[in-house]
């Protein structure tokens, strides 16, 4: 399924780019590339997470690396695999939205 790419307000989707013969595809393909690379660590946070390795332990390691209050890296963590469904639109999800 195709991602929608967003900039300036405007959501494309992939496959339909060529429609839009005023779209920046310098533009494009940065926000191509940003997006991929958000679904990128939220697949690599999700395979981290369920690696085997407790949550604690990754916790912990990372604290002692980079000093950060546990708090704190446990809500990055948290967020991580999240980052795709957070930031990407689907394509169909105005349609969905507008449906109901």
């Amino acid at each position: 399924m195709p991602l929608c790419f967003c900039f300036n307000s405007n959501c494309i989707r992939e496959n339909q780019v060529e429609r839009y013969a005023d779209v920046d595809l310098d533009k494009l393909a940065a926000t191509k590339e940003i997006a991929e690379n958000i679904v990128q660590i939220s697949e690599a946070a999700n395979r981290l997470l369920s690696s085997g390795l407790k949550k604690r332990a990754l916790i912990v390691l990372i604290k002692d690396e980079i000093k950060v209050p546990l708090h704190q890296i446990e809500k990055v963590l948290d967020i991580l695999p999240l980052l795709s469904d957070l930031y990407l639109e689907k394509p169909n999800a105005k349609a969905s939205k507008g449906r109901s």
